[in-house]
């Protein structure tokens, strides 16, 4: 069995993968890291931070995770890219039953508005908008 935080990510890449309104804007697009040269719009695992917890049935694992939206936009400017962190929130925040883990349980799935950032990217042509989120797996 994988270890908790390996079969979170793959959980959210399906969940993310089948979501309509993520697929709508970036496709299949969501990478642990992008391939040289990737298309933009796309989405990738930024920080993912697992640490044991203790609770009431034993113990679990609270993951700490960013997603990270990257878009060159040739006309939509940083639009494109907040509408895109705003479909991975509402396809993630507060939806634990639509990610499937191989071996554990998903009990929380959070949106950390405090951990949400954006702006140029350092290439100064694109935009880079960051959401933070955070998991119970046990």
């Amino acid at each position: 069995m994988a270890a908790p935080e390996i079969a979170l990510w793959y959980g959210l890449v399906a969940a993310l993968r089948a979501d309509a309104g993520v697929v709508a804007l970036v496709g299949g697009r969501i990478y642990d890291e992008p391939p040289q040269g990737s298309t933009r719009p796309f989405v990738r695992f930024g920080n993912l931070n697992p640490s044991p917890v203790r609770t009431d049935c034993g113990t679990a694992c609270l993951v700490t995770f960013s997603l990270e939206v990257h878009s060159r936009p040739i006309a939509a400017g940083r639009t494109e890219a907040m509408l895109i962190a705003a479909a991975l929130v509402e396809a993630l925040s507060d939806n634990e039953e639509t990610v499937t883990l191989d071996g554990y349980t998903l009990s929380r799935l959070q949106w950390m508005p405090g951990a949400a950032t954006g702006g140029r990217d350092d290439d100064g042509e694109s935009y880079v908008e960051i959401r933070g989120f955070e998991a119970i797996v046990g």
